[in-house]
């Protein structure tokens, strides 16, 4: 008797838990921790959540709505998809809206002032601040999100081209102002099969490093000893000596991350009081940032 099905379209198990897996990773990049039918204004100002703004409601100022009030509120509306975004209150039916209230929660404060905005709650992306998809161009390009500032970018406007498979992207602008991480990825590019840090390592170094505090009273020799002490077990220093200046060699390039890539960042207490990465550490350290987020198309 001869087989019904050729080898290559027999499914294993592990093929089909795998193919779930991606999926369920794939909707919480986009969702987030984002709720259908409760509005998340209560919740405050998210970690992460699919927000969207409104181009039908007749709006003062940059708005984002989330995901409940995108589908209640704004059911009828034109309405951007802007993905997850970080650290945003919903501001659905607030005094940006000129009269026009949420159904899903009531009195709503008149302004969220913690919330920040870009152009893309304009609906519009990239630094050639275009539309997407722009009906004045014909090429189709994939659209990258940074997972520092938030923007999406095309791949043709990141001065170094992606490659085949990568993590997650930093844009050019952001490595300028962070400039530290050219260390890390010039490591990440000189050893790929790098064995990072495990998180459990990385909590003991957090308790090695805790008596570290800038407000310590020390006389300057404890001082001197201390910062001796300290760039001997700091990772980005040892960098720093190993690469030196990197600048001329990663100037207007975007960085592309591999997966598990922030376990190989420092957190040595130099690195984390420094004012110059206590701002990265907010954006790299926390755990919701572990989502893929980049490497989607719009």
């Amino acid at each position: 008797m001869s087989d019904c099905h050729d080898d290559e379209d027999i499914i294993t198990v592990e093929d089909a838990v795998y193919e779930m897996d991606a999926q369920v990773e794939e909707s919480i990049a986009i969702l987030g921790a984002s709720d259908s039918d409760n509005c998340t204004y209560s919740m405050g100002y998210m970690e992460r959540q699919a927000l969207f703004a409104c181009k039908t409601c007749d709006l003062k100022s940059d708005a984002g709505i989330c995901y409940a009030c995108s589908l209640t509120c704004h059911h009828e509306h034109d309405l951007i998809e802007l993905y997850t975004k970080r650290n945003i209150r919903c501001d659905c039916g607030n005094s940006k809206f000129n009269g026009f209230e949420c159904s899903l929660i009531k009195n709503k404060d008149l302004l969220n002032e913690k919330n920040a905005y870009n152009h893309n709650y304009k609906g519009l992306y990239c630094i050639c601040d275009r539309p997407y998809p722009d009906p004045e161009v014909e090429i189709e390009d994939e659209m990258i999100q940074c997972v520092a500032c938030e923007d999406w970018y095309h791949s043709r406007h990141l001065g170094s081209l992606p490659p085949a498979e990568f993590h997650e992207m930093v844009c050019y602008l952001c490595v300028a102002k962070y400039n530290f991480l050219q260390y890390y990825y010039n490591d990440q590019v000189n050893t790929p099969d790098i064995d990072v840090v495990s998180v459990d390592k990385e909590k003991e170094s957090k308790i090695t490093d805790s008596h570290f505090s800038p407000s310590d009273i020390l006389t300057n020799e404890e001082k001197q000893n201390k910062i001796k002490k300290n760039e001997e077990m700091c990772r980005l220093e040892k960098l720093k000596h190993q690469f030196g200046n990197l600048s001329n060699l990663y100037k207007n390039v975007s960085f592309y991350w591999n997966d598990g890539w922030r376990s190989s960042l420092c957190n040595c207490a130099m690195c984390l009081v420094t004012k110059s990465l206590s701002l990265v550490c907010k954006i790299f350290y926390v755990a919701f940032l572990q989502i893929r987020l980049s490497k989607r198309k719009m």
